[in-house]
């Protein structure tokens, strides 16, 4: 067995003997680069810029009703939070 496993070796690596190396097409790489230039401009640049100021203009609006909803929820404590939101009336006290 060791000897037939040696014979298919050696016939396997005689006819790796002849192969030749692949070459690539000599324009291959130019054609790659030409390609990532044209993905370059998928959306126009008037339409781009206009998208990052409208998503510019809802991050800054987001971030004022933020500020505001904190701003009203620091002028009640716990309990006059739950009264509110449940429109209970709280005993005064002096």
């Amino acid at each position: 067995m060791n000897e037939g496993m040696r014979k298919r070796i050696d016939e396997t690596l005689q006819s790796l003997d002849n192969l030749q190396r692949a070459e690539a097409n000599a324009y291959l790489y130019s054609k790659i680069c030409n390609r990532i230039q044209e993905r370059k401009g998928l959306i126009p640049q008037d339409i781009a810029w206009r998208m990052m100021l409208a998503l510019l203009t809802i991050s800054l609006v987001n971030l004022f009703t933020i500020r505001q909803l904190e701003a009203k929820k620091k002028d009640y404590n716990g309990a006059e939070l739950v009264a509110k939101e449940y429109a209970i009336m709280l005993p005064t006290t002096y």
